[in-house]
């Protein structure tokens, strides 16, 4: 097919930018169907649901655009990447062939200010909870995309704006 049909037909054009997006949006909109996926950011989110979403979904898209070469640049998650392969290895690693992370390296899920784990499915129930409080204990902001949540760090409770007529 020449370009010239195929930017003239509007059908095909349609398709060619849902195809160009299938990434972002796969992994955006429907990795929960392939693996259980948190977002982890040391970021201080706003207090609002929506726009504390509208910054998980810029920080991914962050994530996604970074080249790390550095590893110096994901020192930020280091603490909390060191407690994860403590108890579950790398899947790349020989000791790592039971352990829940749905890829491997994991390394390559953390970038300087935003990580996306992933585990399988028949893994949740042990590795979830584990991870939710390592990240609490060291200080890291989850959102839990399946579930529709925000869990926070120890410590820290963040102040849910009430609409004004609201005093309860």
């Amino acid at each position: 097919m020449s370009s010239a049909s195929f930017s003239g037909n509007s059908h095909f054009k349609t398709i060619a930018q849902f195809l160009g997006n299938v990434r972002g949006w796969c992994a955006l909109r429907y990795a929960k169907y392939m693996s259980y996926s948190l977002d982890l950011t040391l970021e201080e989110l706003p207090t609002d649901k929506k726009a504390a979403y509208e910054q998980i979904e810029q920080l991914r898209e962050e994530l996604y655009a970074e080249e790390l070469s550095d590893e110096d640049l994901r020192l930020n998650f280091k603490p909390l990447y060191d407690a994860l392969l403590s108890k579950y290895p790398c899947i790349c690693s020989p000791a790592g062939e039971n352990s829940p992370w749905s890829d491997g390296p994991l390394i390559n899920n953390f970038g300087s200010k935003h990580a996306i784990i992933a585990v399988t499915y028949s893994s949740v129930d042990e590795a979830v909870p584990f991870i939710l409080q390592t990240c609490k204990k060291l200080g890291y902001t989850v959102y839990d995309g399946q579930e529709d949540v925000f869990h926070f760090p120890v410590g820290t409770q963040p102040q849910v704006k009430a609409p004004w007529w609201k005093f309860w």
